[in-house]
Protein backbone atom coordinates (compact mmCIF):
# COMPACT_ATOMS: atom_id res chain seq x y z
CA UNK A 1 0.00 0.00 0.00
CA UNK A 2 1.50 3.34 -1.06
CA UNK A 3 1.33 6.26 1.38
CA UNK A 4 0.03 9.59 0.14
CA UNK A 5 2.62 12.35 -0.19
CA UNK A 6 0.11 15.02 0.79
CA UNK A 7 -0.21 15.96 4.42
CA UNK A 8 -3.71 16.35 5.81
CA UNK A 9 -4.85 19.95 6.24
CA UNK A 10 -3.91 21.55 9.52
CA UNK A 11 -6.90 21.51 11.90
CA UNK A 12 -6.58 25.26 12.51
CA UNK A 13 -6.88 25.93 8.77
CA UNK A 14 -10.18 24.09 8.50
CA UNK A 15 -11.56 25.66 11.67
CA UNK A 16 -10.58 29.12 10.39
CA UNK A 17 -12.35 28.47 7.10
CA UNK A 18 -15.40 27.16 8.96
CA UNK A 19 -15.45 30.22 11.22
CA UNK A 20 -15.22 32.52 8.20
CA UNK A 21 -18.06 30.67 6.48
CA UNK A 22 -20.18 30.91 9.64
CA UNK A 23 -19.55 34.65 10.08
CA UNK A 24 -20.35 35.32 6.42
CA UNK A 25 -23.54 33.23 6.70
CA UNK A 26 -24.60 35.15 9.82
CA UNK A 27 -23.87 38.46 8.08
CA UNK A 28 -25.87 37.47 5.00
CA UNK A 29 -28.74 36.33 7.22
CA UNK A 30 -28.75 39.65 9.10
CA UNK A 31 -28.60 41.62 5.84
CA UNK A 32 -31.58 39.65 4.50
CA UNK A 33 -33.49 40.15 7.75
CA UNK A 34 -32.93 43.88 7.43
CA UNK A 35 -34.53 43.88 3.98
CA UNK A 36 -37.49 41.86 5.27
CA UNK A 37 -38.04 44.29 8.14
CA UNK A 38 -37.84 47.31 5.83
CA UNK A 39 -40.32 45.69 3.43
CA UNK A 40 -42.85 44.99 6.18
CA UNK A 41 -44.88 48.19 5.79
CA UNK A 42 -47.82 46.70 7.69
CA UNK A 43 -45.62 46.25 10.77
CA UNK A 44 -44.41 49.84 10.41
CA UNK A 45 -47.99 51.11 10.11
CA UNK A 46 -49.25 49.28 13.20
CA UNK A 47 -46.12 49.57 15.40
CA UNK A 48 -43.60 52.17 14.22
CA UNK A 49 -41.61 51.98 17.46
CA UNK A 50 -41.37 48.18 17.35
CA UNK A 51 -40.41 48.34 13.69
CA UNK A 52 -37.65 50.88 14.42
CA UNK A 53 -36.41 48.79 17.35
CA UNK A 54 -36.19 45.73 15.10
CA UNK A 55 -34.24 47.73 12.51
CA UNK A 56 -31.87 48.98 15.17
CA UNK A 57 -31.36 45.44 16.51
CA UNK A 58 -30.62 43.95 13.10
CA UNK A 59 -28.29 46.86 12.31
CA UNK A 60 -26.37 46.08 15.50
CA UNK A 61 -26.09 42.43 14.39
CA UNK A 62 -24.81 43.52 10.98
CA UNK A 63 -22.17 45.73 12.60
CA UNK A 64 -21.17 42.95 15.00
CA UNK A 65 -20.86 40.31 12.27
CA UNK A 66 -18.99 42.78 10.05
CA UNK A 67 -16.45 43.33 12.81
CA UNK A 68 -16.01 39.54 13.15
CA UNK A 69 -15.06 39.01 9.51
CA UNK A 70 -11.55 37.56 9.36
CA UNK A 71 -8.90 39.61 7.58
CA UNK A 72 -8.37 40.29 4.83
CA UNK A 73 -11.84 41.59 3.96
CA UNK A 74 -12.34 42.32 0.28
CA UNK A 75 -11.88 46.11 -0.16
CA UNK A 76 -15.20 46.53 -1.97
CA UNK A 77 -17.09 44.68 0.76
CA UNK A 78 -15.27 46.72 3.40
CA UNK A 79 -16.30 49.89 1.56
CA UNK A 80 -19.97 48.86 1.49
CA UNK A 81 -20.03 47.86 5.15
CA UNK A 82 -18.21 50.96 6.41
CA UNK A 83 -20.65 53.21 4.54
CA UNK A 84 -23.64 51.09 5.58
CA UNK A 85 -24.49 50.35 1.95
CA UNK A 86 -26.07 47.14 3.16
CA UNK A 87 -28.02 46.34 -0.02
CA UNK A 88 -24.76 46.53 -1.96
CA UNK A 89 -22.93 44.45 0.66
CA UNK A 90 -25.59 41.74 0.40
CA UNK A 91 -25.46 41.78 -3.39
CA UNK A 92 -21.66 41.53 -3.25
CA UNK A 93 -21.80 38.56 -0.86
CA UNK A 94 -24.39 36.85 -3.03
CA UNK A 95 -22.13 37.26 -6.08
CA UNK A 96 -24.31 39.65 -8.04
CA UNK A 97 -22.44 41.64 -10.69
CA UNK A 98 -21.91 45.33 -9.83
CA UNK A 99 -24.29 46.52 -12.54
CA UNK A 100 -27.10 44.59 -10.81
CA UNK A 101 -26.56 46.43 -7.53
CA UNK A 102 -28.86 49.43 -7.17
CA UNK A 103 -27.27 52.84 -7.07
CA UNK A 104 -28.94 55.74 -5.30
CA UNK A 105 -29.03 58.95 -7.31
Amino acid sequence: MKASAEAPPHPAASSTAAAQTTVVALLVSALRSRLEIIADRAWYARDPEGHLNALMAVSAKIESHSAELPAPVHPQLQHYLERRSYDKALAFLEGQPPEDIGHAH
